[in-house]
Parts: C-alpha cells; sequence; structure tokens
C-alpha cells in the first residue's frame, strides 16, 4: 500500500508540476467544475488511491491475535489464582 501511495504522490507532483503554472494562461480549462489541473492531478489520484487503500483494507486486512490479556490484579491472600 505503501508503494501505491508513492506512485499517486509522484503523480501528484509531476502532473501539477508540468500543468498548474501553465504561462501560456490560454483560460481554465474546466473538468467537473474545477480546473483540469486539480481534477486530474489531485481529484483522481488521491481518490484512487483512497478507493483502493478502503477496498484493501476491507478484502484483505485481518485482524490477528496478539496474545492473551493477562491480569494486572494481584489476587489477595486467601484467593486462589484463576
Amino acid at each position: 500500500m505503501l508503494g501505491t501511495w508513492v506512485v499517486f504522490a509522484a503523480w501528484t507532483l509531476t502532473y501539477n508540476g508540468l500543468h498548474a503554472f501553465d504561462a501560456e494562461g490560454s483560460g481554465q480549462n474546466l473538468l467537473w467544475g474545477m480546473p483540469r489541473w486539480v481534477a486530474l492531478g489531485i481529484v483522481v489520484p488521491w481518490g484512487t488511491g483512497f478507493c483502493l487503500t478502503c477496498w484493501f483494507a476491507l478484502r484483505f486486512m485481518k485482524d490477528t491475535d496478539l496474545g492473551g490479556e493477562e491480569s494486572s490484579e494481584k489476587p489477595e491472600q486467601g484467593e486462589e489464582a484463576k
């Protein structure tokens, strides 16, 4: 999962570095009501990463037994330990 997030972070930095500060100033290309570089450079990769993380967590991650819990209380004198 960490590798997946590194890939999406690299995409975000690279794509936004190339497209966010476009010097041509040819107007705003909108996609889903926001600038195209925001939609394709931030929303899509991080939304996809979030969905992949949820899918992985719900499908493949399992709880593991960390061992039995031991009582931190000491038995008083005259009581037997269970």
